[in-house]
């Protein structure tokens, strides 16, 4: 972390641990509307007296991000997991255009 970072009040626990769950549980990075969707389900309050505001949980995700133990990747989207490097996605979109033309193939 540089110097001109600033750090994020650590937020509660709890919402911390969901967050990295609903995160974790994704098959694909979330979009905050869809994080939010999920914290939900997962039985966060986002509505009513004791409910968790959206800047609590963009609070959260930036202290999980500060950690590392959740990241940013394009598109405003949200994953425990880091970003593929230029070389991890095109070797990756390779994979899957080469899978692509077998199954073609043994049509």
């Amino acid at each position: 972390m540089s110097e001109t970072d600033t750090v994020t009040a650590q937020p509660s626990h709890a919402l911390q641990d969901k967050i990295r769950e609903v995160l974790a549980g994704a098959p694909e990075p979330l979009k905050f509307a869809d994080l939010k969707k999920a914290l939900k389900l997962a039985g966060v309050p986002t509505t009513g007296k004791k409910k968790v505001t959206d800047d609590e949980i963009k609070q959260a995700l930036d202290f999980e991000m500060q950690q590392h133990k959740a990241f940013e990747h394009e598109g405003k989207k949200y994953s425990v997991k880091p970003p593929l490097s230029a070389e991890e996605q095109l070797e990756k979109t390779m994979r899957e255009k080469i899978a692509s033309l077998d199954c073609r193939l043994a049509q």
